[in-house]
């Protein structure tokens, strides 16, 4: 698996560079989500109970405190979503 996401992943070179990141974190949640059931089946890691909800809600809060405190590092087509969503900040 390794030798294969190595090569596949080279792919992303040739990417605009402004999309290589978007790429990037495209592909990182199931880049983990397949490491971790690899683990599971090779019995390395336990499976824990409602850990999807316990993932989601660490990551809103990560995007939340972005949007909150550094909103120029999110994605303009993400904050959009996110101000339509909750409104404007108000300073």
């Amino acid at each position: 698996y390794i030798l294969n996401g190595l090569v596949a992943g080279t792919a992303v070179l040739i990417e605009a560079p402004g999309r290589q990141m978007e790429l990037a974190l495209y592909c990182l949640p199931r880049a983990l989500e397949t490491s971790w059931k690899l683990m599971m089946k090779r019995g390395l890691v336990r499976n824990i109970k409602n850990g999807d909800i316990a993932l989601f809600s660490a990551s809103m809060g990560v995007l939340m405190t972005l949007y909150q405190n550094e909103p120029s590092v999110i994605n303009k087509h993400y904050l959009t979503v996110l101000t339509r969503i909750f409104g404007h900040q108000k300073d």
